[in-house]
């Protein structure tokens, strides 16, 4: 509803509808967790599936890259990704890895840490690199993070949460190299 009002009693408002546009973005976002709800949302399905579930994960947004075969078996991956994170928001990483002739799809997801720790962001153009090292070194303090067992594949997923459907990370590149000894 408007209303159209002027001070000059020989122009009459008009509204061109030739030239009239919107434009509405709507987020399908959340953050959920498998026994709290303070903070949390519940999945729209009804039904947790953590995001490790080689098929499933109830998260409502996430990207998934395409399998990558290797020439060439390696021990680990270094994935870097540019990303605006707004406070409100977050992402995790995950990966999984097979060997040439195993199903890729029949593993489960595996989640990264990440190797360093970015502050959040309220100016939406600036993007941080966040880095993750996943195996292709020697475990000298027995952290469970060393080499790999030999893969020829692997692929990646970023899941994202918000607990404001407004304020979404942003992503501006994904990189993956692979690490051979």
């Amino acid at each position: 509803q408007m209303n159209l009002r002027t001070t000059d009693s020989k122009v009459s408002p008009v509204i061109d509808m030739q030239r009239a546009g919107l434009t509405m973005i709507g987020n399908l976002i959340d953050r959920q967790d498998s026994a709290s709800t303070d903070g949390f949302n519940v999945p729209m399905s009804g039904t947790f599936v953590s995001e490790t579930n080689p098929a499933l994960g109830s998260s409502l947004s996430k990207h998934v890259t395409k399998p990558v075969t290797l020439e060439e078996a390696a021990t680990g991956l270094k994935v870097l990704v540019a990303a605006n994170k707004p406070p409100q928001a977050g992402f995790d990483l995950y990966y999984r890895v097979a060997e040439a002739e195993e199903n890729l799809a029949a593993k489960n997801w595996i989640k990264a840490t990440s190797d360093n720790v970015l502050p959040s962001d309220t100016n939406p153009t600036i993007f941080r690199e966040y880095r993750y090292t996943i195996g292709g070194f020697e475990d000298i303090n027995n952290l469970g993070q060393a080499d790999l067992d030999d893969f020829r594949q692997f692929q990646l997923k970023i899941v994202m949460t918000s607990t404001n459907s407004a304020k979404v990370p942003v992503f501006r590149d994904l990189r993956a190299i692979a690490l051979a000894v």
